[in-house]
Order: C-alpha cells, then structure tokens, then sequence
C-alpha cells in the first residue's frame, strides 16, 4: 500500500478513535496493522489529534463569532447614539462578512454554513426593519417588506433544497398573515 493512502487510513482510524466511533482497543489493533511495529505510531497519534483539537477550538471560535453578530447588531442599532448611515452601514459590512463566509463554509461542507444563512437572514431582516422604521415608512410598507423577507426565505430554500430555510419563510409568512388579517 503507498504511503498517501495509509496515512489516510491512519488519519481516520485515529479520528474514530477520538471520536469513540469504535472501541479503543479495535483502533489500537488497527493502527498497529497499518504502521506495521514503525516507532513513531505514538508521535503520529499526538500530532493527529492536536490538528484534530485545535480544528475543533477553530470551529467554536468560529461559531460564537457568527452567533454574536445578532445582539451585537441590536446594541448598536438600538441602544447607541449612532447615525442611520453609520446602523446601516455596519450591517451592510456583516452582510457582506457572511456572504463570504457562506461561500467558505459551503465549499468546506461546514455545519456552520447553516448558521451563517440563519444568520444572514436575521440580519437582514433586521437592517430592512431599521431603515423603513427610520424613513418613516407606513404599515404598509412595513408589512410589505415583512411579506418580502418571507418571499425571498422561501424562494432560498426551494432553490437551494435547504428544507429548514423553506420551513422557516413558510412558517414566518403565515405568522404573518395570521397576524395581519386578525
């Protein structure tokens, strides 16, 4: 067997051990069989599973950093003194910050790209509702833009077969229109 392709092996019979995705002794047993009594099983083990914590540290940095962008945003657009251009302008940078982001994580096949759309779309719906609150808008404009957002969470997740985002524009238009109409 070439090297690449026990190493691959070896990197995921550690990760299942890790993981405890199979007994400790079957993965002993395992890598045992692939490094065939080479010393360094024990320094490839460390080395593997410090890339694997430090990928997972990476990860929750990661998330509590999106996660914290909502009531970041809502301090700064309704407990500060800042201009409308200043609120709109901050959430336009976290707008762009995510779309980037979800093209990263998409690519990657990250769990976090869900967060990243569930995010993006609370965003927006909050700089939307920010700045028709601030022109002055009228109900119906604001009901306008609510039924909108709705629209565009529905036509996201049909096109993109993300189910939970189609359940959620769904869900969110018909709390609407059951507010609307009562």
């Amino acid at each position: 067997m070439d090297e690449n392709r026990k190493r691959i092996v070896i990197e995921e019979v550690t990760y299942w051990k890790d993981n405890h995705l199979l007994p400790k002794e079957y993965c002993d047993f395992l890598l045992a069989l692939y490094y065939q009594g080479e010393e360094d099983t024990e320094d490839f083990i460390q080395e593997s599973t410090r890339t694997i914590n430090k990928e997972k540290v990476l990860f929750g940095i990661h998330a509590a950093l999106l996660l914290m962008m909502i009531p970041v945003s809502f301090l700064v657009i309704y407990f500060t003194e800042i201009s409308i251009l200043l609120q709109t302008g901050l959430v336009t940078f976290l707008l762009l910050l995510l779309v980037g982001d979800y093209f990263f994580s998409s690519r990657q096949n990250s769990i976090l790209t869900h967060v990243v759309l569930l995010v993006f779309f609370l965003l927006l719906f909050l700089g939307m509702m920010t700045v028709l609150n601030e022109m002055g808008a009228s109900i119906a404009i604001i009901h306008s833009a609510i039924a909108l957002n709705c629209l565009l969470w529905i036509l996201f997740g049909y096109f993109s077969k993300y189910t939970y985002v189609l359940g959620l524009g769904i869900a969110t238009l018909l709390a609407w229109l059951v507010y609307y109409f009562l």
